[in-house]
């Protein structure tokens, strides 16, 4: 499957719209480091693949992601241009990411914001949205070492 333009019926325009919440509960998963969220919005037997990043199913990508993302200061996920269409109970999206990571070290502050594209298979099981299949590219990466870097004052940046 995958994404074409068409009309949508009221029903696909449900589905699309509780898949752009999954999407953005996926991103509040990894930033607020919620495992349990994170576990919800993939299928058992999910495949991902982010290239040389990870190969394996959902909750073995929340575990690695929440161990790598802990040793950061900040992390901020966005997913953005969701286009989505629905076959029955299967869907699949397509999206543009941005990940930043900020950390200091003894080097100082360095910020390193990747963007990349998402493309999702979906399935319709139990009355919810859940991923079944992830491919993760990166387009690119930037790394910058700001002199000072603002922190706000929620627990949740921590």
């Amino acid at each position: 499957m995958k994404y074409i333009q068409k009309t949508l019926t009221e029903q696909e325009l449900l589905a699309v719209k509780q898949i752009e919440q999954k999407l953005a509960l996926y991103c509040r998963a990894m930033d607020e480091k919620d495992d349990a969220l994170g576990y919800s919005l993939f299928t058992e037997d999910s495949n991902l693949d982010y290239g040389e990043i990870f190969i394996g199913n959902g909750a073995a990508f929340v575990d690695q992601a929440h161990v790598y993302h802990g040793t950061k200061v900040v992390t901020k996920h966005q997913i953005t241009n969701i286009l989505v269409s629905v076959y029955g109970d299967k869907a699949v999206s397509i999206s543009d990411g941005r990940i930043t990571l900020i950390n200091k070290n003894e080097d100082g502050w360095y910020v390193w914001d990747a963007y990349g594209r998402y493309s999702d298979d979906w399935v319709y099981q139990d009355g919810e949205w859940l991923i079944s299949r992830r491919k993760y590219r990166r387009d690119f990466a930037l790394i910058t070492k700001p002199e000072n870097i603002v922190l706000g004052h929620s627990p949740l940046d921590r």
